[in-house]
């Protein structure tokens, strides 16, 4: 399987001030203020070009084919009242198949450990849940972020700091499952726990400088070479700790 990753990423709108500066955030506060994407959706792209994610416009969803934008639904949920379902589509006129939601949560300063952590029940196929730096549109975008779960192959993958882990993951998709993924900006390494057990750590990477706006988002890549995928997504946060 290539792994074929277009640098667009889910998000929700976040506070400036949060955002950028000598006040980022503390590692107890997300720079993802829509979680449990309750608030209401604009139009979504659809097309063989997605475009950049506009900075503090809300999650924006994209699909290469109509009718499999991403969409919230009440049932199943998590903890709330809806949740997101991504329904990655067939191949398309565009020769790509893939759809996403995404953000951009603005500036991430130098020195940062990341906490990446959702509530995700996959049904079939592959997704990816990433944050990259910066938004490109070329096969293995910019330096970033990302976990895999692929029921097809029964692996779990992380990446970071330019290194990537795949091991057997055997994922039940009956079942809401917590993903979070540990990011250190001190030791370029990161850990990735399903359910809170740990069953991967990436091995020291190299550093790469956030001279770009991160994209957050959530679903099936664009040029994935993968088969039609079906997940649903709820409580996602991004915490950061500066150095």
């Amino acid at each position: 399987m290539r792994r074929r990753i277009i640098s667009v990423c889910t998000g929700a709108v976040v506070a400036a001030a949060v955002l950028l500066g000598a006040g980022y955030a503390a590692a107890a506060d997300s720079i993802v203020t829509d979680p449990n994407f309750a608030e209401a959706f604009d139009s979504p792209i659809v097309g063989c070009i997605p475009g950049p994610p506009v900075h503090e416009h809300g999650w924006q969803r994209y699909s290469s084919s109509p009718g499999y934008a991403p969409v919230t639904v009440t049932t199943p949920t998590h903890d709330g009242p809806v949740s997101l379902h991504v329904s990655g589509p067939p191949i398309g006129s565009c020769a790509i198949y893939g759809a996403y939601i995404y953000l951009d949560p603005g500036f991430l300063p130098e020195n940062v450990s990341l906490t990446f952590s959702f509530f995700v029940l996959p049904k079939s196929g592959a997704q990816q849940q990433t944050i990259v730096v910066p938004w490109v549109e070329r096969d293995d975008a910019g330096p970033g972020f990302y976990v895999e779960e692929d029921l097809t192959a029964g692996t779990v993958t992380a990446r970071a700091w330019g290194e990537v882990v795949t091991v057997p993951y055997s994922f039940n998709p009956t079942k809401w499952h917590h993903m979070v993924l540990s990011v250190s900006g001190v030791t370029h390494t990161a850990t990735l726990k399903v359910d809170g057990k740990s069953v991967l750590t990436t091995p020291p990477g190299s550093a790469f400088p956030f001279s770009e706006s991160a994209t957050v988002w959530f679903g099936q890549p664009m040029y994935s070479d993968e088969s039609p995928s079906d997940f649903y997504y709820d409580g996602v946060t991004v915490r950061v700790r500066k150095h």
